[in-house]
């Protein structure tokens, strides 16, 4: 179920309603129903699946709050481990192997799936990557102490499936959610700001990302067929796409929650205004850089060891990243090639908030800090956008044709887009402006409710604008 239909509108409509009309002690209840029913009007079966994984968690986090071994951790790792691997890398090891060795290919292995089983391949269970790190790091965090008291069942499963961020994030915590559960109560202001929220995801979501989405598809499927700077603008433009297709989604998952009276992390702080790569990933997808930081990074010796190790640690920690999101080599390289740029800032001593040592007070000195400041802005923003062909390519070939036309400045069929991806980009950068400014509020009370009334409306007429076929959501594929 989309957020961008109207089914979703009905099905939170209801489930908003009866929320707050039965007892404070039924609503965990009703929030894990409603998120079964969310998961399983994709797949029923999957959504068993999912029961079973949960429960086999629940049992470890009781035994790691009562006696915190590492065998335990290990193991409950380890399973989480080999269900993501399964399911998500299994074709892409095979393949690997296959080509490698001359194992049994993929479509040798969908051929014998479809005689004996009546399957055609493996499918991949919808949020799989970040159920599984979700819940890995609710195990690491009972075994270091930190989760202070044992959650009941209800309040595990409703934090582990609870449907606004379920499917696509953000990666919650115990520390972002257990303790809201005992204090639910009506907020007129929060129910404004969530419907806020949700208005702007929508604009973000239907009215750029869905529509520049139909003009980039034909140069990253063709990139031979159009010159360099038609390819670099395609580059340019899927960033802001992207960032609006994603960020959009956040914003609707964060205003529903805050409707239900919880709140969940914030997962863009205005990244287009990073002005180095490091501080861009500091902004950007915040809760998964922070659990690879936590969980990944910081384990493998931070930056306590040697610089060589420091950047292999950097290194190895964005290429998980890189896989994270899929099982290519292109995503792989992905990766690879943002924990390239991080390393190199980080050995050239650029700080994460990039600002040159020389520059000092005074007025010249507030000039050339607010140059350095945007050039550094084109140079984050560049780099990020000339990695997303490795992320949005469907092949490595692909990519390299594409990287070709850029740097080798290469002719082709001229491109009629140009000014209107330009556009989209300065549209995404100036919600990036408002993203890092205060929140804004719509004041409570009577004066609420022409604004109110308003966003309604504008909800309404942009659910209804998304047909049947249009693009899902980017991140619903990891």
């Amino acid at each position: 179920m989309r957020f961008t239909t109207l089914y979703f509108l009905f099905f939170f409509a209801l489930v908003y309603v009866v929320f707050w009309i039965i007892p404070r002690r039924f609503r965990p209840y009703l929030i894990f129903v409603a998120s079964l029913g969310f998961y399983a009007a994709w797949s029923w079966q999957f959504a068993v699946h999912l029961l079973l994984v949960l429960l086999v968690n629940y049992l470890a986090l009781i035994r790691l709050l009562g006696r915190p071994r590492r065998s335990t951790l290990a193991l409950i790792v380890l399973l989480n481990v080999v269900n993501l691997v399964f399911f998500k890398y299994f074709y892409f090891i095979l393949g690997t192997a296959s080509q490698a060795v001359g194992v049994i290919g993929p479509e040798r292995l969908d051929a014998w799936l479809e005689h004996n089983l009546g399957v055609s391949h493996i499918v991949l269970p919808l949020a799989i990557s970040f159920y599984t790190f979700q819940l890995i790091a609710l195990q690491v965090d009972a075994y270091r102490g930190k989760i202070p008291e044992r959650p009941s069942i209800i309040e595990y499963l409703m934090f582990s499936l609870y449907f606004p961020h379920f499917v696509a994030g953000p990666i919650m915590r115990h520390s972002d959610f257990f303790y809201q559960l005992r204090n639910l109560k009506p907020d007129e202001t929060r129910m404004l700001d969530g419907l806020l929220l949700v208005g702007a995801g929508l604009v973000k979501k239907v009215v750029i990302a869905d529509n520049v989405d139909f003009v980039l598809k034909p140069v990253f499927a063709n990139p031979g067929g159009y010159d360099w700077s038609t390819n670099l603008m395609a580059a340019l433009g899927f960033a802001a796409r992207i960032y609006c297709d994603f960020s959009g989604y956040t914003d609707i998952a964060r205003g529903s929650s805050k409707m239900l009276g919880l709140d969940i992390p914030e997962n863009f702080k205005a990244p287009f205004l990073s002005a180095s790569v490091g501080e861009f990933w500091n902004r950007w997808h915040v809760t998964l850089m922070m659990w690879l930081r936590d969980y990944v990074y910081i384990p493998l010796g931070g930056s306590r060891r040697s610089p060589a190790r420091n950047y292999a640690n950097l290194i190895l920690t964005m290429a998980l990243s890189g896989l994270w999101h899929g099982a290519s080599f292109t995503f792989l390289l992905w990766g690879l090639w943002n924990g390239v740029f991080v390393s190199i800032e980080k050995l050239l001593g650029v700080r994460t908030e990039f600002e040159p040592g020389f520059i000092r007070d005074g007025f010249v000195s507030s000039v050339a800090r607010l140059a350095f400041r945007f050039g550094g802005m084109v140079y984050a923003y560049l780099v990020f956008a000339l990695g997303l062909i490795l992320f949005n390519s469907q092949s490595l070939q692909s990519a390299m044709n594409m990287y070709g036309q850029i740097f080798f400045l290469r002719s082709g069929a001229e491109w009629p887009h140009t000014e209107y991806v330009f556009n989209i980009v300065a549209i995404t950068l100036l919600f990036n402006i408002v993203q890092s400014r205060k929140q804004f509020h719509i004041p409570v009370g009577w004066k609420s409710y022409p604004v109110l009334g308003a966003l309604g409306l504008v909800v309404l007429l942009l659910l209804g604008s998304f047909p049947p076929g249009t693009t899902d959501f980017i991140y619903f594929q990891f």
